[in-house]
């Protein structure tokens, strides 16, 4: 079963590579803080055993005292939300998206950024082309293909 499932085992891991990679690099560790440890626990684990033991491994390294505390691991606490994150280009504006519940597909993205140069450039095509650094057949063919799939609606998942 996932790691993720298993959440004693994740303390008996911990703990082992915690020892294990301490020994490899010669540097005193006495285990971890509460906070840690829970942080651990509330983890997913994505990448399984091999994950954790990289992030302990990472830890035992980061540590600058002898219990490993929560900002030594490099993982992400789990929010009851859902997964949100901005993506910054430059001195650009931000584009925030939530992966949470309905997560928006690359086509329904790359809709709503055409219309939003197409807006700005009040629909001249050969304007909106070059903000987003394509010709304006690519802007032509993008709109044509929504369009199929509903222009009111953007495109169909």
């Amino acid at each position: 079963p996932p790691l993720r499932e298993r959440g004693d085992d994740i303390a008996l891991l911990a703990t082992y590579f915690q020892r294990m990679h301490a020994t490899k690099f010669g540097l005193q560790s006495n285990g971890f803080a509460a906070e840690a440890m829970a942080l651990m626990r509330s983890y997913d684990w994505p990448g399984n055993v091999r994950e954790l033991s990289h992030a302990i491994e990472s830890a035992v390294l980061m540590a600058d005292g002898p219990k490993i505390r929560p900002e030594h691991l490099n993982i992400q606490p789990v929010t009851g939300g859902g997964v949100m994150t901005e993506v910054h280009i430059a001195d650009r504006p931000s584009i925030t998206l939530d992966f949470a519940g309905n997560c928006p597909t690359l086509e329904e993205i790359e809709y709503e950024i055409i219309r939003a140069a197409l807006e700005f450039s009040k629909h001249n095509l050969s304007r909106a082309a070059r903000i987003l650094g394509i010709s304006r057949d690519a802007v032509r063919y993008r709109i044509s293909r929504y369009e199929k799939d509903g222009p009111d609606d953007g495109p169909k998942g």
